[in-house]
Formats: C-alpha cells, sequence, structure tokens
C-alpha cells in the first residue's frame, strides 16, 4: 500500500518561501552568527531521494526526486537568512543516465517544470537577486531543458545578492577534461605556452571558474564517499556527513554542520587554499576562454 506523502503539508507553490521564521530558526541563526564565522560557499551532495521514495513507500522514485527540490527550495531560503552567499549543489551526475529511463524522464520532466516556475516569478527573482549557474555536459540535456537553463542563467546573471550553482548532469573528472579541452584549444591559437600550463589556468577555465572554493561540503544520506564531485575545488574544504535523506534534511541539520565548520575554523585555515598563484593570463587568453564558454552556451539552444 502506498502510504501518505509525509511532506504533503508543506508543498511550497513557489521557490521562494517567505513565510515567518520560527524562533527556533532565528535563534540558532543568532547563535551562530555570533558563535564564529559563516561559510561563504556551502556545497552539499543532496543523496538520499530514491531511498526516501522507498523507505516511505511514494508511488514513483520520481515523487523522491520532487521532496527533494522541495528541500533545495527551502535550503536556498535558509542559507540567504543565514548569510551564505554561495550556495552549490550536486543535482544529477553524468552516471545517472545509466538509471531507468522512467526515473531519468522523470527527473528531466521535473527539472523543466522548476525552472519554468521560477522563470514565472521574475518579479520575486528580481527581489532575491539570485545569480543561478549551471556545471557540467549540458549538451546532454534534452533540447527543452536546455533551453530553460539558459533563459535562467541569462536572466539572472547580473544579479549579486548571492548565487546558486546548479550541477547537472555534472562529474568532477568531466569538468577537469572539459577545461583541459579548452587549453588546448587555446595552445593551439598560440594562447598558451608551456610554461603556462598549470593547475591555476586549468581552474580558470573550469565550471566554477567564477567561484571561489566551497568553505563547507555536506554530503546526506550517511555516505561517505566524494561520488566525483569538485574534487579540484574541495581539496581543503571542510567536510561534513550526515546520516539523514535530503528530503528530510533540516534547518538544524544545516546549523549542526555550520557550527562543526566553525568549531575547525582554526585548522582549516591553516591549511593551504590553492597553489601558488600561477603567470598572470594574458586579456587575449582571458578574452578567449570567456569566448569560448559564451559560444558553448550560445550553442545549447541550437544543437
Amino acid at each position: 500500500m502506498v502510504s501518505e506523502d509525509p511532506l504533503s503539508e508543506y508543498e511550497p507553490k513557489s521557490w521562494w518561501d517567505d513565510q515567518k521564521t520560527s524562533w527556533s530558526h532565528r535563534a540558532l541563526s543568532k547563535f551562530l552568527k555570533i558563535n564564529g564565522p559563516i561559510p561563504a560557499h556551502v556545497a552539499v551532495v543532496m543523496d538520499g531521494n530514491r531511498r526516501f521514495a522507498r523507505e516511505n513507500r511514494l508511488e514513483s522514485i520520481v515523487r523522491g526526486h520532487e521532496r527533494g527540490f522541495v528541500q533545495l527550495q527551502k535550503v536556498l531560503c535558509w542559507c540567504s537568512d543565514l548569510g551564505i552567499r554561495e550556495l552549490t549543489v550536486y543535482a544529477f551526475s553524468i552516471e545517472n543516465f545509466k538509471r531507468s529511463s522512467e526515473e531519468v524522464e522523470g527527473l528531466m520532466r521535473l527539472a523543466e517544470e522548476q525552472f519554468k516556475k521560477l522563470l514565472q516569478e521574475k518579479e520575486k527573482l528580481e527581489e532575491k537577486q539570485v545569480c543561478f549557474r549551471f556545471w557540467g555536459r549540458l549538451e546532454l540535456l534534452r533540447p527543452q531543458l536546455r533551453k530553460l537553463i539558459v533563459e535562467v542563467e541569462r536572466l539572472t546573471a547580473g544579479y549579486t545578492k548571492s548565487c546558486l550553482n546548479i550541477c547537472m548532469p555534472y562529474t568532477a573528472k568531466d569538468e577537469a577534461v572539459r577545461a583541459a579541452e579548452v587549453m588546448r584549444l587555446a595552445a593551439q591559437e598560440g594562447l598558451v605556452d608551456d610554461q603556462q600550463v598549470s593547475l591555476s589556468l586549468l581552474r580558470e577555465c573550469m565550471d566554477s571558474r567564477r567561484s571561489k572554493d566551497p568553505d563547507l561540503i555536506i554530503r546526506t544520506s550517511g555516505e561517505y564517499r566524494w561520488s566525483d564531485f569538485m574534487l579540484i575545488q574541495g581539496s581543503y574544504t571542510h567536510v561534513y556527513f550526515v546520516d539523514v535523506l535530503w528530503p528530510e534534511f533540516e534547518h538544524r541539520h544545516l546549523c549542526q554542520a555550520i557550527f562543526d565548520y566553525q568549531r575547525h575554523y582554526k585548522s582549516i585555515k591553516a591549511l593551504p587554499r590553492s597553489e601558488a598563484p600561477g603567470e598572470e593570463l594574458s586579456e587575449e587568453l582571458k578574452t578567449f576562454i570567456s569566448n569560448y564558454h559564451r559560444q558553448r552556451y550560445e550553442n545549447l539552444v541550437t544543437i
């Protein structure tokens, strides 16, 4: 027998939860802001949607992913309230295309529905000033979804209050390979020589080139593995594993992760955040990299 949906009491009709926050939320947020530094950039491996659907006997796996989108919208608002300026989420791995066609198609339809809803809230989006960015091999997505992603990125490109990076379909190894291809093409144009090839240059060519490394990575569902997520950017990042499925990830879990980050802050800051700065990029090379990524996005609506 299919169970009642355990989150049916809260089904937001908007990306933006403007409900009055509870006293416990306000108290926890105030404590964290006094207790220590708030991470500027938090990344999350949103794991556990499928298990949530099975354990709660929902009618399909896709219903679990729907609950996951509900939770993402809530966490985006919590991060804004806490002063976290950037949130990166691992929404869909390239490896996930190996799952059943029913689940993959359901996820693609769900993403389309959510981004259409987002675009219908242009006034609210303007008010919230959240810049949306999408990382991954986007050309693998179906045409309608690609067009929506391009429209969302273009609409929010100038927003500066906070940023949400959505990784779909993504793996860290694929991101590095695609960045290496940009370097190869730049070298072909005579813009890069052997002395300039470095990790610093590679990072300048990656999807995350406009973002600082995450201060905190959270993995839900009780799994203790990296799953090919931000391997270069997260080399020295504090990682927090929580034994709760993503649709059940609540405000207190986010606060616990931030508190754990604060407890380890001194040792975290003592670690090197990246390699020594490489050679300053020429204006021609910067323009080439920028044009490459802009052209790639323009191609998404034509292929």
